[in-house]
């Protein structure tokens, strides 16, 4: 049920954290864009006083801003955004923001950053993705509560009409998805953080996600989470009074889902809450 909903989200994540080196350039651009990669502060320093352009890009659309993240340098990411470099340039494969990437990961120092210098929080990937369906389908709490303080608005969409609860609910684990450099970053506020779906589901449920929201295939996030068997979040979307007989495009409902799938103990407390064979 949820594969076309993944396919919103997975083609975005860490897009940022996996570039292409620059090829040799002798304008200051390109030496910025190295140096910035490097992690030579110093250079930064001495290329923007001398003009270089804080927002040239390299032959892959890639920025210093974007590199200095990419390669774990805070400070040169601060000293770039000082300098009033473009903090919501996107990656021209995906559309997919530092933000984005940042959420993703959960790295909350990195977005309370990124927030502070205006980062547009609400933009959107190629496939409609916003920071935080990125970071609610990691299962990120402590950035989901960022973003919502920072005005993310709770049910957008990506382009297959899945809201961050729905992807909150299908709790994939996205290890498997990312890039193993990422895992051994120089900086602790680019480390990757725990991930925890649930709670990601009870902030959005507090921030007045639209429930019975569903995608373009009639899906809701109680199905999905039905679906894969996750009675944690079964239990906290009925809790949360969500239609315990809503059905998809196809007439199925949650019920069915669980019973196809032999979650019966997901099935049993679905009984319990009124789901009608």
């Amino acid at each position: 049920m949820h594969k076309i909903i993944v396919a919103a989200i997975g083609a975005g994540l860490m897009t940022i954290l996996t570039l292409f080196c620059p090829s040799a350039h002798g304008d200051q651009s390109y030496v910025l864009i190295n140096a910035a990669r490097d992690g030579d502060l110093k250079k930064v320093q001495e290329l923007l006083d001398d003009g270089a352009d804080v927002d040239a890009e390299n032959e892959n659309g890639i920025t210093a801003l974007m590199e200095a993240y990419g390669s774990g340098h805070i400070e040169i990411m601060e000293l770039l955004l000082e300098w009033e470099a473009d903090v919501d340039a996107k990656d021209l494969r995906t559309g997919t923001t530092i933000l984005m990437s940042a959420s993703t990961l959960g790295q909350a120092e990195v977005v309370k950053l990124l927030l502070m210098w205006e980062a547009d929080v609400n933009a959107k990937g190629n496939r409609g993705e916003t920071a935080l369906a990125q970071c609610s389908y990691a299962g990120r709490p402590q950035v989901v509560r960022l973003l919502l303080e920072g005005k993310a608005e709770v049910n957008a969409r990506t382009n297959n009409g899945a809201t961050p609860l729905m992807l909150a609910s299908l709790k994939v684990d996205i290890t498997a998805h990312t890039d193993p450099k990422t895992q051994n970053k120089p900086k602790q506020q680019l480390m990757p953080s725990q991930s925890d779906h649930l709670a990601v589901v009870k902030l959005l449920l507090e921030a007045k996600a639209d429930i019975d929201a569903k995608a373009n295939n009639g899906a809701t996030a109680l199905m999905m989470a039905a679906s894969e068997g996750h009675i944690d979040i079964v239990k906290s979307l009925l809790e949360a009074k969500a239609d315990v007989n809503a059905k998809n495009k196809d007439g199925g409902t949650a019920l069915l889902a669980a019973s196809r799938k032999g979650h019966n103990n997901v099935v049993k407390l679905l009984k319990t809450h009124g789901a009608e064979e």
